[in-house]
C-alpha cells in the first residue's frame, strides 16, 4: 500500500517516518503540507494524493492539537485553534477524501 503522510509544521520527522515505513511496506511515500483547518490546504493535500496515488482507499485522522492551559484562562484564540484543527480538521479531511473516494468510484454514499 502506497503511504501519504500529512504534516503542519515539521517536515523533517515526516520524512524521516516516511522513509521508515516506506521502505519494506510500501512501493511509495509522500509527505504533505497542510493545516488541516484550513479548507484550500485540505483539498490541495487530497488533490496530491490522488495526483500522486491515482487515489485514495483509506485515510487515518490523527491530527490533534493540545493546550496546556485551565479553561478558566485559556484564550478564545486557543479555543478556536483547538476546536480548528481536532474538530473541524478532521471534518473537512474526511470530507475532501470521501469526495475523491466517490469521484473515482472507489466508495458509495447515500446522499
Amino acid at each position: 500500500m502506497n503511504v501519504a503522510l500529512h504534516y503542519r509544521d515539521n517536515a523533517s520527522a515526516t520524512r524521516t517516518l516516511a522513509l521508515e515505513i516506506g521502505a519494506p511496506s510500501a512501493p511509495r511515500s509522500l509527505t504533505v503540507r497542510a493545516d488541516v483547518a484550513d479548507p484550500e490546504q485540505v483539498r490541495h493535500m487530497v488533490d496530491d494524493v490522488v495526483i500522486t496515488f491515482g487515489g485514495i482507499d483509506v485515510l487515518v485522522c490523527a491530527a490533534g492539537v493540545h493546550k496546556d492551559a485551565l479553561r478558566v484562562t485559556s484564550s478564545l484564540q486557543d479555543w478556536d485553534y483547538l476546536v480548528g484543527v481536532n474538530l473541524r480538521g478532521s471534518h473537512l479531511c474526511a470530507r475532501a477524501t470521501l469526495r475523491a473516494m466517490v469521484r473515482a468510484g472507489s466508495c458509495w454514499c447515500p446522499r
